[in-house]
């Protein structure tokens, strides 16, 4: 059975379901920090909160954002350890990776990756045309700020 901080296809599982056979990883190291993207435009779809949303959020961004080398567009266009279904993640799926860091980052780092940085990371949860959410990695603290802003940007896909 899988765990929180194992590897498993392509990263290292930080959410499972109640079945314990699908979940969430993410990459074993950030992609760079850039901006979430299209400042004064609203993307249609981009709000989902939960775990589960990130993925569609993504999709969401690509079609409404044409804005180069976003956050999403980092994630959507990773092919990292050969997966090409990388994304961003939601506002709740950025607070289970925060939440389980720790197991994350020992793993990742056992496996030629990096640990968290103590900054903020992009979300792919929108609150409004000028704002996106962002979560702490310092302390936790999840709050939306300006989407010109440039922040982490850290992969995840499920299985």
């Amino acid at each position: 059975d899988l765990a929180i901080g194992d590897t498993n296809q392509g990263g290292v599982v930080f959410y499972l379901d109640a079945t314990g056979q699908h979940g969430f990883v993410c990459d074993f190291q950030d992609l760079g920090t850039t901006e979430w993207g299209c400042h004064d435009t609203l993307i249609p779809g981009a709000d989902g909160t939960g775990i589960g949303n990130g993925y569609q959020n993504t999709i969401d961004i690509e079609a409404g954002c044409t804005k180069a080398n976003t956050a999403a567009d980092y994630c959507a266009n990773s092919s990292v350890e050969g997966y090409s279904d990388w994304f961003l993640p939601s506002k709740e799926e950025l607070n289970q990776i925060y939440l389980n860091k720790s197991y994350i980052d020992s793993t990742a780092l056992s496996n030629g990756g990096a640990a968290f940085t103590n900054n903020y990371y992009w979300s792919s949860t929108e609150s409004d045309v000028n704002f996106a959410w962002l979560q702490n990695f310092l302390n936790g603290l999840q709050t939306n700020y300006f989407k010109t802003t440039n922040v982490g940007v850290r992969a995840v896909r499920g299985f």
